[in-house]
C-alpha cells in the first residue's frame, strides 16, 4: 500500500516548502495540482523528488473538478493506496512518523475506508493552538481514505467533502494523529483569504445584495472571531521531527488582487453590507454608513442570535 498525498495549490510559496519537507518524510508520493500560480510554487515543487507536479489550467474555482483531477493522477499508481487530501497549509502531526503508527492506522482496513482526524488550528503561532468551546476546537474532519479505485468525487463548486462522499459512512475517527492547520498562524493572510472567499461566493448567490451579504457574513465571521478565545501550548510530539516553520511575509497574498477584481466587477456600492471593509482597499472608498459599521464590529452578537434560529427558517431565508 502506497501513501499518497493529493494537494491543490495556487500561489502557496509562503508555506509550501515547509509542507513538502514535512510531507516527504511520510508520503511515498505527493501529487500537487497547481492552478496557475505566478509565484515560486513551481520552483519549490521541483526541489522535492517525491512531488508529482501537474497543472490545473482552469481559471475558475471548482473543488469537485480539482479533486477529481488529483484523484485520477493518484490512480496512475497501482494498488488500493492510502490517499490523503491535504491543503498546502495542512500537515499530519509528526507522531505519524513513529514506528508502527501507520500500520496501526490501516491494519485490517478495507478499500473504501475513510479516516477522520482531529483538525488542530494553530493560532497566530505554531506554538499555540485553539482549545476552547469554538468550532475551531475539538473538530474532526475526514482527510484520508483507502482507495477502492472506482469511487469518484461528486461534482460541485465549493464546500464539498474532502474525501469522496461515499467513503464518509465508513470513516473511522482517529484521535491520536492530528492534522495541523497553519492557516491562522499568518493571521493577516488568513483575513485576506476569507475576504476573497466572501467575494467569490457573493457572485454565486441569487438573493438581494443585503441578504446574501448577511448570509456570507454569518458563514465566514467564525474565521476572525476571537471572543472568549483560549489557547494551549502545542505538544512537542506533534512537531518534533519537523523543521521549524519560518514565515515569509515579503509578498502580499494573491487574494488581495483577486478581491480587488471582484469589487471592481460587483461595484463597491453593492458590497457595503459585506464584511470586506476591514482592509484599506486602494481606489475604493469605504462608504458604509454608521449602522453598517456598527454591525460589522459586532457580528459575534449576530452569531449568538443565529444559533437560536431554527435551521428550517434559515433554509427558507436562503431561498428568498
Amino acid at each position: 500500500m502506497k501513501k499518497i498525498a493529493i494537494m491543490p495549490v495556487k500561489n502557496e510559496e509562503w508555506i509550501l516548502e515547509h509542507n513538502l519537507t514535512c510531507a516527504s518524510m511520510f508520503f511515498d508520493h505527493i501529487i500537487v495540482a497547481d492552478q496557475n500560480s505566478d509565484d515560486k510554487t513551481p520552483e519549490i515543487c521541483k526541489k522535492f523528488p517525491k512531488v508529482v507536479y501537474i497543472k490545473n489550467t482552469s481559471t475558475k474555482y471548482n473543488e469537485g473538478d480539482r479533486r477529481q483531477l488529483l484523484l485520477d493522477a493518484a490512480r496512475e499508481f497501482a494498488g488500493n493506496n492510502f490517499i490523503a487530501n491535504l491543503a498546502a497549509d495542512e500537515i499530519f502531526s509528526a507522531n505519524i512518523l513513529e514506528k508502527g503508527e501507520f500500520e496501526r492506522l490501516v491494519k485490517d482496513k478495507n478499500p473504501g475506508t475513510g479516516f477522520s482526524f482531529h483538525w488542530v488550528q494553530l493560532w497566530r503561532s505554531q506554538d499555540k493552538y485553539r482549545d476552547d468551546s469554538s468550532i475551531w476546537s475539538n473538530s474532526y474532519r475526514p482527510f484520508a481514505f483507502i482507495d477502492d479505485r472506482k469511487t469518484n468525487y461528486k461534482k460541485g463548486f465549493a464546500h464539498l467533502s474532502i474525501i469522496p462522499e461515499d467513503f464518509m459512512e465508513n470513516a473511522i475517527v482517529e484521535s491520536r494523529i492530528k492534522v495541523l492547520h497553519y492557516q491562522f498562524v499568518e493571521f493577516d493572510r488568513m483575513l485576506a483569504k476569507q475576504r476573497w472567499a466572501r467575494l467569490l461566493e457573493f457572485g454565486h448567490y441569487t438573493q438581494s445584495n443585503f441578504l446574501k451579504s448577511i448570509i456570507l457574513n454569518n458563514k465566514y465571521f467564525i474565521t476572525k472571531d476571537e471572543n472568549n478565545i483560549k489557547l494551549t501550548n502545542t505538544p512537542q510530539e506533534w512537531q518534533c521531527y519537523y523543521p521549524l516553520f519560518s514565515l515569509d511575509t515579503q509578498n502580499d497574498p494573491w487574494h488581495i488582487q483577486a478581491s480587488i477584481d471582484f469589487i471592481t466587477q460587483y461595484g463597491p456600492e453593492n458590497l457595503k453590507w459585506l464584511d470586506v471593509w476591514d482592509y484599506r482597499w486602494p481606489n475604493f472608498e469605504d462608504k458604509r454608513n454608521f449602522i453598517q459599521k456598527i454591525y460589522h464590529r459586532n457580528q459575534h452578537l449576530i452569531l449568538i442570535l443565529n444559533k437560536l434560529i431554527p435551521k428550517k427558517l434559515k433554509d427558507l431565508i436562503k431561498k428568498i
